[in-house]
């Protein structure tokens, strides 16, 4: 399953720091499509929080992060 907390600790202070790329990831550990595409189905998903750090990565110039944005907003 991998240490998803892990990772969001770690995310969440490069993304804090300014990291695009560490602030879309972030989103990815909360967004439930990309949760259940990589087979981690036991961790439970918000689309909130994922939508959250999504406009976070927009903001910090992630393109990639208005897509993934658009998958948890409709």
């Amino acid at each position: 399953m991998g240490d998803v907390a892990s990772a969001r600790l770690f995310y969440e202070r490069a993304a804090e720091a300014g990291d695009g790329q560490a602030a879309l990831r972030l989103g990815e550990t909360y967004d439930p499509n990309f949760l259940e595409r990589a087979k981690l189905r036991a961790i439970k998903g918000d689309p909130k929080t994922a939508a959250s750090w999504y406009w976070r990565a927009k903001e910090l110039g992630v393109a990639e992060a208005d897509i993934l944005l658009k998958g948890v907003t409709k």
